[in-house]
C-alpha cells in the first residue's frame, strides 16, 4: 500500500497535538513533527532528558526561561531553525529530515506531520506523491501566528488536497453541540480516503 501523509497546519493552540492524537487512535498512524530535529538538538545541547522535556519543558513551551537566555522553548526552536539550520542547509532542511524519517522501514500506512512552512513540505510531497498527501488547516478563535515564524501554507500548486477545519467543537458531545472535534476530523479524513463515515 502506498504510504499516505496528512499534514496538520495551524497556529499555536489551534489543536494540532490533539488532532495528531485523535488520528493516531482512529487510524493507527504514526506521528512526526517538523520540529523534532530542533527539539532533539536543543535537548542534547542543554542536557535535557526525555522526562524533563515531556513533563516540564513542553507543557510550558511559551514560558520564558532565565536558564535559556530568557527565551521560551518555542523561541529557542525558532532561533535554531531560522537563525542556523535554514541559513546553513537551506529552507527545506526540515523537510529533508522528514523524508529521511519516512524512508525508515515501518508497518504504518500513514504518517501525520505537523508543519508550518511551504518549503519544508515540498520534499515530502515529492517523495510520496501529491495524491497521497492531505493538508488539514486548523483555525481556532483567538489563535494566531503572532510572534511565530510559521504560517498557514498552501500546497495546491503541488496538487495536494486541502481541507479547512474550524476547531470550535468540543472533545465530548453536549446537548448544545453534539458534533465533536473528533467527528469533524474523522469525517474529513474519511472523505479524503474515500471510505464510509459513521459520524
Amino acid at each position: 500500500m502506498t504510504h499516505k501523509i496528512i499534514f496538520i497546519n495551524g497556529p499555536p493552540h489551534s489543536g494540532k497535538d490533539q488532532a495528531s492524537y485523535i488520528l493516531k487512535r482512529l487510524y493507527g498512524v504514526r506521528t512526526y513533527k517538523m520540529s523534532r530535529p530542533l527539539k532533539d538538538a536543543l535537548s542534547a545541547f542543554f542536557l535535557i532528558d526525555h522526562f524533563t522535556l515531556r513533563d516540564e519543558v513542553e507543557p510550558n513551551k511559551d514560558k520564558k526561561l532565565p536558564e535559556f537566555g530568557n527565551l521560551s522553548w518555542r523561541e529557542m526552536q525558532i532561533s535554531l531553525s531560522e537563525g542556523w539550520a535554514k541559513r546553513v542547509f537551506g529552507p527545506d532542511v526540515l523537510g529533508q529530515c522528514a523524508v529521511r524519517f519516512l524512508r525508515q522501514g515501518t508497518s504504518f500506512d500513514m504518517t501525520v506531520i505537523e508543519c508550518g512552512f511551504y518549503r519544508e513540505c515540498v520534499p515530502i510531497v515529492k517523495h510520496v506523491g501529491s495524491d497521497n498527501c492531505l493538508l488539514i488547516q486548523l483555525s481556532r478563535k483567538e489563535c494566531t501566528f503572532e510572534d511565530d515564524s510559521r504560517s498557514y501554507i498552501e500546497l495546491s500548486d503541488l496538487g495536494v488536497t486541502t481541507i479547512e477545519l474550524d476547531n470550535r467543537y468540543p472533545l465530548n458531545p453536549t446537548a448544545d453541540m453534539p458534533l465533536t472535534y473528533e467527528m469533524q476530523l474523522q469525517s474529513a479524513v474519511n472523505g479524503w480516503l474515500g471510505v464510509g463515515d459513521d459520524t
